[in-house]
């Protein structure tokens, strides 16, 4: 059950809608950005309407899966999300919309202390996005 929302918006002024979006559904393009910190970590992602991702790192144990639940090309990715090794296997939201200079994300959570956090995880996550355009 959804009880709030984490929204995070990041401005990348050298990037288009289509280059945003080629960062999210390309599994070597998010080695580069996603989680670096861990650089076991696997990303598995069939990007289509129904498809499947799986991002995990062996070495911590946490990961995230889950289905590509809306997939519009080049504008917006809705992504239902389970995390794995952190003992809530609740399902979440993730809604990303690109647009030219622009990506906006919404990460939807079942407590006010997981909105907190994902507030400043995604933050920190799409700084570093924003990095591989500068």
């Amino acid at each position: 059950m959804t009880k709030c929302a984490a929204m995070v918006e990041q401005k990348i002024p050298n990037a288009s809608a289509p280059e945003l979006w080629a960062q999210w559904i390309d599994p070597e393009k998010l080695r580069s950005w996603f989680w670096p910190l861990y650089p076991d970590t696997v990303y598995k992602i069939d990007p289509k309407q129904g498809g499947l991702f799986h991002f995990y790192s062996k070495k911590t144990g946490v990961g995230a899966h889950g289905e590509i639940t809306e997939y519009t090309p080049h504008e917006s990715l809705c992504l239902s999300w389970y995390w794995e090794g952190e003992g809530n296997s609740d399902e979440e939201t993730v809604k990303i919309s690109f647009s030219d200079g622009l990506i906006k994300l919404e990460h939807c959570a079942g407590t006010l202390d997981s909105c907190t956090m994902y507030q400043n995880v995604w933050t920190d996550i799409l700084y570093r996005l924003k990095g591989m355009f500068v």
